[in-house]
């Protein structure tokens, strides 16, 4: 159920982020986006589409700070970029600008 997927992945991005484990804030961040954007029906959540396919989903208005928060997402999961606080800031800032029903960052 994606509602209580919502709820595991907020409790997760805070716990993470009370800890101090910016690196699985960043991720539970990322996908609490994807979820509230797909709620909203901006895009449709398939299992084999990539963040790529997502932000081509959405309107011209929020491609931008998507790819922005893809961006620093797939640096910190897939290219060991260090994490840090201050990542994690700009990561909520772009979340915010995508957030569909103020239940994400």
């Amino acid at each position: 159920d994606a509602q209580e997927s919502r709820g595991l992945g907020d409790v997760y991005k805070r716990q993470a982020e009370d800890s101090g484990d910016y690196r699985s804030a960043i991720r539970n961040l990322y996908l609490l986006v994807i979820l509230s954007l797909s709620d909203a029906k901006l895009i449709k959540l398939h299992i084999e589409k990539t963040n790529s396919d997502y932000r081509k989903e959405l309107p011209k208005k929020f491609q931008a700070n998507f790819k922005r928060l893809t961006r620093i997402f797939d640096f910190i999961w897939y290219g060991d970029y260090p994490a840090s606080e201050e990542l994690f800031q700009q990561a909520k800032n772009y979340a915010k600008s995508l957030n569909q029903k103020d239940n994400v960052a």
